[in-house]
C-alpha cells in the first residue's frame, strides 16, 4: 500500500541533488523550492519560474504514481503584489505551464495553490480565479492555508478537492466543522497523530507548512538531519493511520 504522504515544497536543503532525492523518497513526490539562496520563494518563482532549479533533475525520470506541485494563489499574489486579478492568473498560468508540460506520472497529479489569508478574502472572486487555474490542468486541485481557514465555506467549495491546513494549531476549529465536510479531502498538516481528527481515504498526511524553516522570523533553516525526522514521523503517522481499521 503507499502511503498518503507528501509535503507542502519548500525545503532547507543545499544542493539540487539532495532536495530531489529528498523529495521523491515520499510517496508522493513534490516539487522542491529550495530557499538556501532566498531565489526561490513562491512570489519570486511565479515571476520567474527559470529560478526554479530543482525542475529538470525533478521531472528527469517519469513519476510511477502520484506527484504533487504547489504555486502561489491568485488571492495571495493580488494582495503581495498589488496586481489585478488578470495579471495574477496570467503569471500563474505561466508559471505551472512550465512545470506541467515536464511532469510525466503514469499516477494522479495534485495541484495545490497556497492561499494564507482565506479568511480575509471574497468566497466567490477566490472561487472563479481557482476555476480559472485548475481548469487548465489535468490534476486534483487543492488550496494550502497554513493560517486560520474558514472550514464551512471550503467545504462548500464547488472547486476545491483537497483542504490543506495546519493541523497542528487549528484542528479544534476543523472538529467544530467536520460534520459540514461534504466529501472533500483533507491534507492533514501534522506534527503528531493526535493531530488527525478523521482520517478518510483520499486523505493526505503532510507538515503544517513548508520545512525549510524551523524559525522564519530569525531566518533559521532546519537542517538536514531534522528533515528526515520530519518524514519519518509522517511515514510513521500515517503507517498507524492506515492500518487502523
Amino acid at each position: 500500500m503507499i502511503l498518503p504522504v507528501t509535503q507542502i515544497g519548500s525545503l532547507p536543503h543545499h544542493t539540487v541533488a539532495d532536495a530531489v532525492t529528498y523529495s521523491r523518497k515520499h510517496p508522493i513526490p513534490f516539487l522542491p523550492e529550495r530557499l538556501v539562496s532566498n531565489s526561490e520563494y513562491m512570489l519570486s518563482l511565479v515571476n520567474d519560474p527559470g529560478r526554479l532549479s530543482c525542475l529538470d533533475d525533478f521531472t528527469k525520470e517519469p513519476f510511477v504514481g502520484q506527484v504533487k506541485v504547489q504555486c502561489i494563489g491568485p488571492m495571495a499574489l493580488m494582495r503581495e503584489e498589488r496586481c489585478n486579478a488578470r495579471e495574477a492568473v496570467g503569471k500563474i498560468r505561466t508559471y505551472l505551464d512550465t512545470i506541467f508540460d515536464r511532469i510525466n506520472a503514469t499516477g494522479q497529479k495534485i495541484l495545490f495553490l497556497d492561499e494564507p489569508g482565506l479568511s480575509h478574502t471574497d468566497t466567490m472572486l477566490s472561487e472563479q480565479l481557482w476555476s480559472t487555474i485548475f481548469d487548465a490542468y489535468d490534476a486534483t486541485p487543492g488550496i494550502h492555508n497554513c493560517g486560520k481557514v474558514p472550514f464551512e465555506a471550503m467545504f462548500q467549495s464547488e472547486v476545491v478537492r483537497i483542504i490543506s491546513f495546519d493541523a497542528s494549531r487549528y484542528r479544534q476549529q476543523a472538529e467544530q466543522a467536520l460534520p459540514k465536510r461534504n466529501g472533500k479531502r483533507i491534507a492533514w498538516g501534522v506534527k503528531s497523530i493526535e493531530d488527525v481528527l478523521e482520517f478518510k481515504p483520499g486523505d493526505l498526511i503532510t507538515p503544517p507548512c513548508g520545512v525549510a524553516f524551523k524559525d522564519k522570523q530569525a531566518s533559521v533553516l532546519h537542517t538536514v538531519p531534522e528533515c528526515e525526522a520530519i518524514y519519518s514521523n509522517l511515514m510513521d503517522i500515517a503507517t498507524k493511520l492506515t492500518a487502523k481499521p
